[in-house]
Parts: C-alpha cells; sequence; structure tokens
C-alpha cells in the first residue's frame, strides 16, 4: 500500500470514528452530561427559593426540584444568577431547569418550554391608601404604573392596563419608594408580593379585581421534549400524592383560584 494510500485510508477511519461519537448524541441536545440535574435560580425568591443561614438553597421550589431529581436518580447542581439572566441561559443551553416563580406567559412560551404549573397565584394592582388615590382600575389610564422588567407583571402591565404609562423599575424597593413618594401610581405585583407589603404595615391598597391569574412554571430549553415529559409525568404524580399540597403548606402558602 502506498503512503497516500495509507494516509487516506485512516483519514476514512477517523470520520467514521468522529461520525459514530456524533451519533450517540441526540439532535439538539445539549452539551452537558446528564449525570445531574443542572437548575438556574437567583434563590431571591422567598419561600419559593432562597438561601438559608449557611447560604444552602432553601425553599419550596427548591425541595420540589430536589424531590423530582430523586425520582428520576440525578443529584441537583444549583447555579445561581440574576433574575434577568436566567431565561437567557437556558435558551443557551446551559442549564436543565429554572426554578425562580417564572410564570407562564406567550411571549415567553416563544422562547423557552414550561413545565406543567405547580403554582398559581394573581397580579394585582397595588396603590397609595388614602384619599385622593384610584379607587378603580380604569382611574390609572395616563398615569404611570411601575413592574419590574422581564418579569410577567411587565407583560400583564401592557396587556391588562393599555391606557397606563408603563414605568419599568428593576427593584421592588425603588418601586414602592415611587409609589410612597408619588412619582408613580400603582404598582403591579403578585398577590403574595402584595400581602407581604401589606403585612409589613405599609399604607398601600390593593385596588380592584386582580388583573390575571399567573401560573408559576419549571422552564426547560426548548430542544429537551423528553426531559419535559419526565418532568411533567413526576408532576402530575406528586400531585396526585399529595407530596404538592403538603409542600405548600408546610411554606404557609394559599393559591389563587384558577
Amino acid at each position: 500500500m502506498s503512503l497516500n494510500s495509507t494516509y487516506l485510508t485512516a483519514c476514512a477511519v477517523l470520520a467514521l470514528l468522529l461520525a459514530g461519537c456524533r451519533s450517540k448524541a441526540e439532535p439538539g441536545q445539549s452539551p452537558f452530561p446528564d449525570t445531574d440535574l443542572i437548575v438556574l435560580s437567583d434563590l431571591e425568591h422567598p419561600p419559593f427559593a432562597f438561601l438559608g443561614a449557611e447560604d444552602e438553597p432553601r425553599g419550596l421550589e427548591v425541595e420540589l426540584v430536589e424531590e423530582l431529581a430523586a425520582r428520576m436518580n440525578r443529584d441537583v447542581v444549583w447555579r445561581r444568577h440574576p433574575f434577568k439572566e436566567l431565561l437567557p441561559r437556558i435558551q443557551a443551553g446551559e442549564a436543565h431547569l429554572v426554578a425562580a416563580t417564572i410564570g407562564i406567559n406567550p411571549e415567553r412560551a416563544q422562547r423557552v418550554a414550561f413545565s406543567r404549573p405547580y403554582f398559581t397565584t394573581d397580579l394585582v394592582v397595588v396603590v397609595r391608601r388614602g384619599a385622593g388615590e384610584p379607587i378603580g382600575l380604569h382611574e390609572l389610564a395616563g398615569k404611570q404604573v411601575a413592574a419590574e422588567p422581564g418579569t410577567n407583571a411587565a407583560y400583564v402591565l401592557r396587556h391588562a392596563l393599555p391606557e397606563s404609562l408603563p414605568a419599568l423599575v428593576d427593584a421592588e424597593r425603588e418601586m414602592i419608594d415611587d409609589l410612597l413618594g408619588g412619582r408613580i401610581a400603582g404598582i403591579v405585583l403578585d398577590r403574595r408580593q402584595a400581602d407581604r407589603l401589606l403585612e409589613a404595615g405599609l399604607p398601600i391598597t390593593i385596588l380592584g379585581p386582580r388583573l390575571a391569574t399567573e401560573e408559576y412554571a419549571l422552564v426547560l430549553p426548548v430542544d429537551r421534549p423528553r426531559l419535559r415529559q419526565e418532568i411533567d409525568r413526576h408532576l402530575r404524580d406528586l400531585e396526585k400524592e399529595g407530596f404538592l399540597a403538603r409542600l405548600k403548606e408546610a411554606y404557609a402558602l394559599e393559591e389563587a383560584f384558577r
């Protein structure tokens, strides 16, 4: 065999080996190994996901994900990132799941996949309490109403209060300061956030009926259909077995009526 023939044969064998390696990966799947369940969260939404006394992940979503992983014979690897980075990172295939009180909406559903919902809440408008303040949602027309950018509240603000003037504010504390200082007329929050502020004694009130019902779900890359099916199957089992109900009771969380 000539040198050229030997070289060509070696190249052909190498090409076959590489093709064989590539064929082991499902088309469109992310390159990280599936021995662990890699989960993204900001861990800043108690009682759903937060850091405990020793900086360990805690909360309803943390316990839920840990139970799902146990049923899948995987270990959980938590990766903490700012909220606004979570969906772009899951789109880029950096993890299996996002668990961070992410509400389902049509805009997000064009970019990522959602599991079955595991918690239902309301989105409401909070205003200052007192004479001269809005007493109905219709009175917010032409006035500034705030929501945190990138949240479901911001999406609902645009669609449920189209005649208001949306003001996107990065932090809840800043929105509250703006509201109490009279710089904005209202804030769109989920009901549990609103109740927490009321319990803290702030001079605010919830205005009128709910704007929308919000369903929290786990977020997955769109190219992981089999993982989504597996997650959904276990979520159905956890609901049937009463695990989800016990978890919500343990964290004193009351769901909205669908």
